[in-house]
Order: C-alpha cells, then sequence, then structure tokens
C-alpha cells in the first residue's frame, strides 16, 4: 500500500507536511507508479502557477 507525503513551505503558515487525504481519508494506492504519477500530478499543477508564494512537494512512499 502506498501513499503520497505533501510537503509545503512559504506563504503565511510556514513549513508542513502530512498524508494526502480526501475529507478525513488518506489516500492510497495499490501501486507504487500509480502513487508516483498522481504524485507527479499534484506537483506540476500546484507549482505551476507562476504567481503561487508557498512550494509544494509532493512524493510516492509506502504506508507503513
Amino acid at each position: 500500500m502506498f501513499g503520497i507525503w505533501c510537503e509545503v513551505w512559504g506563504g503565511r503558515l510556514g513549513t508542513r507536511a502530512s498524508w494526502l487525504c480526501l475529507g478525513d481519508e488518506q489516500v492510497t494506492f495499490d501501486d507504487l507508479g500509480e502513487a508516483e504519477r498522481a504524485a507527479a500530478n499534484l506537483q506540476a499543477a500546484r507549482n505551476g502557477n507562476p504567481h503561487r508564494v508557498a512550494t509544494f512537494r509532493y512524493t510516492a512512499m509506502r504506508v507503513s
């Protein structure tokens, strides 16, 4: 089982990190490749705005 670890720094709230969740449920994937593709898509979408004030990093990782 794999999840996406989310990190963000900058902006008004400073540095923070957590697992990607939808509502109260952690988003998980059965396949590492699927999780890596989702992480890459999120990173491109969040960091693609030239006017953003925060930087995002999404990393696919095994959920323990």
